[in-house]
């Protein structure tokens, strides 16, 4: 945030908007960033591995995967997704963008692309990564270097 007058920050004067503005900027980060990072890793390891030590490297991190991986994003998910639901269709903070949503769409990117969660059982999250996609900014940016790809996000 640029000074009380910025757009993409809360709404000057409002501080209950500017302690959730400030929790969505340093949560996408500080919480969700590490276990979609480990989910990336645990996909990768099994595949580079050598091959003498791969089977039990795959059953480390299958086992790894469904017991701490799987469960933290799927708590993730049913965070965002209720936080969502409260108001549908709309950002983070109602009907404007904000550094927190821009700052949100690499991981919410990654959760829809290539995460764990099901877009029935989460349709305000998918909603939310449809309209971030749908901005004009995201997609001159995707016009220009093209549509961002997760390969080493898996489903489980």
């Amino acid at each position: 945030m640029y000074g009380k007058d910025s757009s993409l920050g809360p709404k000057a004067g409002d501080s209950q908007e500017l302690s959730q503005y400030l929790y969505w900027l340093h949560y996408a980060e500080g919480s969700l960033s590490l276990p979609l990072f480990l989910n990336m890793l645990f996909s990768l390891l099994p595949q580079r591995s050598p091959l003498l030590v791969r089977p039990v490297v795959n059953g480390i991190c299958s086992q790894t995967m469904s017991t701490f991986i799987e469960p933290r994003l799927r708590a993730h998910y049913e965070f965002i997704e209720g936080h969502l639901s409260k108001s549908p269709n709309k950002f983070l903070f109602g009907e404007r963008l904000t550094a927190a949503d821009i700052i949100m769409s690499f991981e919410t990117y990654s959760l829809t692309d290539r995460g764990t969660g099901d877009r029935s059982k989460y349709p305000n999250l998918w909603a939310y990564s449809e309209k971030l996609r749908s901005l004009p900014g995201q997609q001159k940016a995707e016009a220009v270097g093209g549509k961002y790809d997760f390969p080493y996000f898996v489903k489980a």
